[in-house]
Protein backbone atom coordinates (compact mmCIF):
# COMPACT_ATOMS: atom_id res chain seq x y z
CA UNK A 1 0.00 0.00 0.00
CA UNK A 2 1.57 3.03 -1.12
CA UNK A 3 1.01 6.53 0.66
CA UNK A 4 0.82 9.61 -0.72
CA UNK A 5 1.84 12.99 0.15
CA UNK A 6 -0.42 15.76 1.23
CA UNK A 7 2.07 18.55 0.24
CA UNK A 8 4.15 18.46 -2.83
CA UNK A 9 8.21 18.29 -2.49
CA UNK A 10 9.66 21.61 -2.63
CA UNK A 11 11.47 22.85 -5.46
CA UNK A 12 15.01 23.07 -5.01
CA UNK A 13 15.91 26.63 -7.35
CA UNK A 14 15.13 28.79 -4.57
CA UNK A 15 17.67 27.43 -2.12
CA UNK A 16 17.51 26.70 1.45
CA UNK A 17 14.76 28.75 2.38
CA UNK A 18 12.43 28.15 -0.45
CA UNK A 19 12.88 24.26 0.69
CA UNK A 20 11.76 25.31 3.98
CA UNK A 21 8.82 27.40 3.17
CA UNK A 22 8.14 25.97 -0.47
CA UNK A 23 8.48 28.21 -2.52
CA UNK A 24 8.38 27.57 -6.01
CA UNK A 25 9.73 29.27 -9.47
CA UNK A 26 6.25 31.36 -9.60
CA UNK A 27 6.28 32.51 -6.44
CA UNK A 28 9.68 33.54 -6.35
CA UNK A 29 8.95 35.34 -9.62
CA UNK A 30 5.86 37.38 -8.27
CA UNK A 31 8.45 38.34 -4.87
CA UNK A 32 10.73 39.32 -7.18
CA UNK A 33 8.49 41.56 -9.28
CA UNK A 34 6.84 42.88 -6.04
CA UNK A 35 10.33 43.87 -4.69
CA UNK A 36 11.11 45.58 -7.83
CA UNK A 37 7.58 47.77 -8.20
CA UNK A 38 8.39 48.82 -4.26
CA UNK A 39 11.96 49.41 -4.21
CA UNK A 40 12.79 50.36 -8.14
CA UNK A 41 15.49 49.25 -9.68
CA UNK A 42 17.96 51.65 -8.58
CA UNK A 43 17.51 50.69 -4.57
CA UNK A 44 16.97 46.66 -5.53
CA UNK A 45 20.72 46.08 -6.22
CA UNK A 46 21.94 47.48 -3.05
CA UNK A 47 19.38 45.93 -1.30
CA UNK A 48 19.97 42.83 -2.59
CA UNK A 49 23.93 42.92 -0.89
CA UNK A 50 22.69 44.37 2.23
CA UNK A 51 21.06 41.02 2.60
CA UNK A 52 23.73 39.19 0.86
CA UNK A 53 25.94 40.58 3.48
CA UNK A 54 23.48 39.66 6.23
CA UNK A 55 23.10 36.39 5.00
CA UNK A 56 27.24 35.85 5.29
CA UNK A 57 27.72 37.26 8.76
CA UNK A 58 24.51 34.99 10.01
CA UNK A 59 26.14 31.72 8.11
CA UNK A 60 29.70 32.77 9.78
CA UNK A 61 28.19 33.30 13.34
CA UNK A 62 26.62 29.97 12.61
CA UNK A 63 29.68 28.40 11.75
CA UNK A 64 31.68 29.49 14.77
CA UNK A 65 28.44 28.57 17.05
CA UNK A 66 28.79 25.01 15.74
CA UNK A 67 32.24 24.96 15.93
CA UNK A 68 32.41 25.72 19.67
CA UNK A 69 29.38 23.58 20.32
CA UNK A 70 31.43 20.59 18.63
CA UNK A 71 34.75 21.28 20.86
CA UNK A 72 32.56 21.48 24.37
CA UNK A 73 30.67 18.40 23.11
CA UNK A 74 33.63 16.73 22.48
CA UNK A 75 35.59 18.16 25.72
CA UNK A 76 32.11 16.48 27.44
CA UNK A 77 32.81 13.43 26.07
CA UNK A 78 36.30 13.06 27.13
CA UNK A 79 35.88 14.30 30.65
CA UNK A 80 32.99 11.40 30.74
CA UNK A 81 35.26 8.28 29.52
CA UNK A 82 37.97 9.46 31.57
CA UNK A 83 35.30 9.86 34.14
CA UNK A 84 33.98 5.74 33.63
CA UNK A 85 38.19 4.39 33.66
Amino acid sequence: MEVKRAIPPPIKIGGLIAQIIMIGDSELIIIAIVALLLFGPDKLPKIAKKIGKAHGEFKKAYKEAEGELGEDIDEMRRLKDDFKN
